[in-house]
């Protein structure tokens, strides 16, 4: 990857990166804000449970979507190309030339001269699965944040000064 591929990554990276913190600082005081203190260590323990559990479901069903389009759309871009369908040895070959290139880099020189007509068709197929997959998150985002504000509200002060806290 070219230092100014990097580049190019960085705004991107950097609002992830602001979204998350956001995410995850206000996420536990919320959550602690809106049950008595006695419930507190319940309640930290359900938030930290349901972050785990959303981030790995979610993980699992954008790869799939991911996947899924990325595939599709390699196997769309050869079937449209004077390319020739490959067999099932090339197919595992050049599955295992794209494996080796996440730890490596992409090097066409180092692919099969045969599978390199291949590579145009994959990174379109995988520029496509990111969009679709980015595209779909930035719609989740912008209604979780609908939905947030329209339901975490302050909690109420309790009869007597003190709030739901349990603090005066």
């Amino acid at each position: 990857m070219s230092a100014t591929t990097y580049w190019s990554l960085l705004p991107g990276l950097l609002v992830f990166g602001t979204g998350l913190a956001v995410v995850l600082t206000v996420n536990d005081p919320v959550s602690l804000d809106m049950v008595p203190v006695q419930h507190h260590g319940q309640a930290s323990g359900v938030s930290a449970t349901a972050e785990q559990f959303g981030g790995a479901l979610g993980i699992a069903i954008f790869y799939l979507v991911f996947h899924a389009t990325y595939v599709d759309r390699f196997v769309s871009n050869v079937s449209k190309s004077s390319l020739a369908d490959l067999s099932d040895a090339q197919v595992e070959r050049f599955r295992r030339d794209i494996q080796d290139a996440e730890q490596t880099g992409l090097h066409p020189d180092t692919f099969d001269p045969a599978l390199n007509a291949y590579l145009d068709a994959a990174r379109d197929g995988s520029y496509f699965g990111y969009t679709v997959v980015f595209t779909l998150l930035s719609g989740l985002a912008i209604a979780a944040v609908i939905v947030m504000a329209r339901l975490v509200r302050r909690p109420e002060p309790a009869p007597g000064g003190d709030d739901a806290t349990g603090s005066p």
